[in-house]
């Protein structure tokens, strides 16, 4: 009888440390095999369209979008009590750090970069990184020490441009995270995958900035009531357009339109404040139209000049005309003078 109980023992003995580990593993042992005891979130991110602007500043965000990532249930057993865990964050696309630093990295267009954080407990952590974590103490087992990984992130990716000159067409899809405790890359907390994102980079500029029309003197008798217009001046503004370089196959596009932004007359809401102070005019605003179809220029409306393709120029010409418009009964001579902006927009 004693002889039995000593082979029981060998045998206990034997089983419990071919699988003793020197750290916190993402597994429990049974019998035959280990159970993972981690659930590995695989994030899937598609940002879509960005389209990046000329006035778009270095280091400014061009798009931003947050996810909440839940380890719930999960857990890791460890063979020591312990106060904090080992965590990994591991840029998996092993691009430089791009030329502004402040953990924003290159991607596979120029001046597009890539910044990836992870929030835990109110403390951001951009990736790559390596960190202690404070440990949540569940209970003990013969397979060793349980530590609960039941913690919820916010994950922030940032697409930031990085340079004045950027390029169009498709960030590259895959792999870009992996997140990770204690060097167990094989079962990881959180894999991030991107997706479906492209640039569109164009620039666009008026070939004739600070245009001034001046307009021919005009008699007060020849203003017939509110309503009425003398003076009209035709003139044309250039909008030169750059489609952006684009060294991929994909083909980017981007929608070019401006708007007009002026103070409208407080007597027309469709006319051009008369802001001369010198010996000002009254009754009398200015007017913006379309020269080639004779429609008023409204305040702060798009309008669309067309399109342009990636490695292309092209000139939109926007053809406008000015003329005075009598906006109030009693009509005074006078000088009458009025500002409009023009701004470029790109979808």
């Amino acid at each position: 009888m004693p002889i039995i109980r000593y082979i029981c023992l060998v045998l206990f003995f034997a089983f419990f440390t071919s699988h003793s580990y020197a750290s916190c593993l993402p597994y429990r042992f049974g019998l035959f095999a280990t159970i993972p005891t981690v659930k590995t979130i695989q994030q899937n991110i598609n940002l879509g369209r960005i389209v990046v602007k000329p006035s778009d500043s270095i280091g400014q965000v061009l798009k931003e979008q947050l996810y909440r990532v839940s380890q719930k249930g999960s857990y890791l057993t460890c063979d020591f009590r312990t106060d904090s865990y080992l965590a990994q964050g591991e840029l998996s696309q092993r691009r430089p750090l791009s030329n502004i630093g402040n953990n924003i990295y290159s991607t596979n267009l120029g001046g597009i970069g890539i910044r990836i954080s992870i929030q835990e407990d109110g403390i951001q952590k951009d990736f790559p990184f390596s960190s202690l974590i404070n440990t949540y103490f569940q209970y003990f087992s013969v397979f060793g020490y349980r530590y609960s990984l039941d913690k919820t992130y916010l994950l922030k990716v940032q697409i930031i441009k990085t340079d004045s000159n950027t390029e169009s067409g498709s960030l590259n899809s895959g792999r870009y995270v992996l997140f990770y405790t204690d060097n167990n890359k094989n079962r990881p907390l959180l894999t991030v995958d991107l997706n479906s994102t492209t640039i569109a980079s164009s620039s666009c500029l008026i070939t004739n900035n600070n245009t001034t029309v001046k307009l021919n003197d005009v008699t007060r008798s020849s203003f017939r009531g509110i309503g009425s217009v003398q003076g009209e001046q035709n003139f044309q503004v250039n909008v030169l357009c750059n489609g952006g370089d684009n060294f991929t196959s994909y083909t980017e596009q981007n929608q070019i339109g401006v708007s007009f932004n002026y103070t409208p007359s407080a007597y027309n809401s469709q006319a051009i404040k008369n802001t001369s102070t010198s010996s000002p005019a009254s009754g009398v605003d200015l007017q913006l139209l379309w020269s080639d179809r004779n429609e008023v220029v409204l305040n702060n409306h798009n309008y669309s000049l067309g399109s342009i393709v990636s490695n292309d120029t092209q000139t939109f010409p926007v053809s406008l005309k000015a003329r005075y418009i009598q906006t109030q009964e009693q009509v005074t001579p006078g000088q009458v003078q009025g500002l409009a902006t023009i701004t470029i927009n790109y979808k």
